[in-house]
Formats: structure tokens, C-alpha cells, sequence
């Protein structure tokens, strides 16, 4: 059954073992961005369906309203279907 049709569809969470949970902490990007998907996160509590050897992940399909413009999916958008990174992008 396809569930996630395309990338930005996904909402990803990893479970990391302390040694990639402490690398994560250094780095300061948006991990959603390099990915590709509309959300991840990275969370201590719990198992993902997918375990590598110092990671398990989750990939859902991501909740909310896709953006008109950039095509994340995003809790809210305004009247004109965009996110709020769109409109201020756009302002």
C-alpha cells in the first residue's frame, strides 16, 4: 500500500543512539531540508519500524495542508494556500 506519494509528503523521526544523537546536536541545519521531506525530528523515546545499527526510524505521511508554492506540508496555511516561509519569502 503507497502511502507517501512524493518526499515532501514525509514526516520523518529517527531514534538515535547517543553518538549520532550527540553528531545531530553539532550540526546546525534543518534536517527536513536536507532530506527533503516536510518534517523530521529527532526523538530519544521509542523505536522506529526501520532499525540500523545506531539509528531505528518512522516515516509517516505528513499531517497538515500543502503549501501552494514550495509544496511542504505545513500546519497552517494563509488564504492563498501558502506557508508562513512562503509569504515572508514573498513580502
Amino acid at each position: 500500500e503507497k502511502v507517501i506519494g512524493q518526499r515532501l509528503n514525509a514526516h520523518v523521526t529517527i531514534y538515535p543512539k547517543a553518538k549520532i544523537e550527540n553528531l545531530l546536536n553539532r550540526i546546525n541545519v534543518n534536517l527536513a531540508q536536507v532530506f527533503i521531506v516536510s518534517k523530521f525530528d529527532v526523538s530519544k523515546d521509542g523505536f522506529g519500524a526501520y532499525k540500523g545499527t545506531d539509528v531505528s526510524i518512522d516515516v509517516l505521511a505528513a499531517d497538515g495542508h500543502t503549501c501552494e508554492r514550495c509544496w511542504q506540508v505545513v500546519e497552517t496555511v494563509d488564504e492563498d494556500g501558502l506557508c508562513d516561509r512562503c509569504v515572508e519569502v514573498l513580502n
